[in-house]
């Protein structure tokens, strides 16, 4: 609910919050049960991870790129950053320019 009311950090924050939990759906025993499940996430625009490493990586984000009400995270550059996280990590100083641009 928090994703499709308020958006994708709004979604990813409860995702971190759970993130031991959600290690049950992307470990190596559980993610050919769900993966069906994991594609209708993401057909929503939530980017669902498909490993616990991803997972991991998405949730240890720096801080920068995380916070909610950061150009880095909240509009289309927080909508495009859903499909190259590690780019916008990566490059915050381009979320303005990349805001601007869009």
């Amino acid at each position: 609910n928090a994703y499709l009311t308020k958006g994708g950090p709004a979604g990813k924050k409860v995702m971190c919050q759970y993130e031991s939990v959600f290690e049950c759906n992307v470990g190596p025993e559980n993610i050919d049960k769900c993966l069906p499940l994991i594609a209708v996430v993401q057909g929503f625009g939530f980017r669902f991870p498909e490993s616990v490493e991803e997972l991991r990586s998405i949730c240890q984000a720096p801080e920068s790129a995380r916070v909610e009400g950061n150009i880095c995270s909240d509009g289309l550059v927080g909508k495009a950053r859903a499909f190259a996280p590690t780019c916008i990590d990566a490059c915050p100083q381009a979320c303005e320019p990349l805001n601007l641009a869009l």
